[in-house]
C-alpha cells in the first residue's frame, strides 16, 4: 500500500520537478530560446482551441435551432454524435497516412 502511494506522488511530482530544472537550464542559451518558443506555441493553441470550441458551441446551437424548427421530437444527441464522428473522421483520413 505503502509503496503505491509512493509511485503516485512521484508520478505526480515529475512534471513540477522538470518544469523547476528548465528555469534553472534557462541560463543556457538554447534552453532559453526553446523555452520562449515553447511559451508561445502554448499561448497560441490555447487560443487555437478557444475560437475552435466558439465555432463548435456555434455550430451546434445553429444546428439545435434548425431541429427544433419542425417541432417534432429533438434529436440533440444525434446531432452531438455527428458532430464528434465528423471531428474524429478528420484525423483518421487517408490522405494523413505516410504511402
Amino acid at each position: 500500500m505503502e509503496a503505491n502511494f509512493l509511485d503516485n506522488f512521484l508520478a505526480f511530482a515529475v512534471p513540477f520537478v522538470w518544469t523547476r530544472l528548465m528555469l534553472h537550464l534557462d541560463s543556457f542559451k538554447f534552453f532559453g530560446s526553446t523555452l520562449i518558443i515553447l511559451k508561445v506555441m502554448l499561448k497560441e493553441s490555447l487560443i487555437f482551441f478557444a475560437a475552435l470550441t466558439v465555432i463548435l458551441i456555434g455550430f451546434f446551437q445553429g444546428l439545435t435551432g434548425l431541429d427544433h424548427t419542425d417541432t417534432a421530437v429533438t434529436e440533440t444527441k444525434v446531432i452531438v454524435t455527428s458532430m464528434v464522428v465528423s471531428l474524429v473522421e478528420l484525423v483518421g483520413r487517408s490522405d494523413w497516412t505516410a504511402s
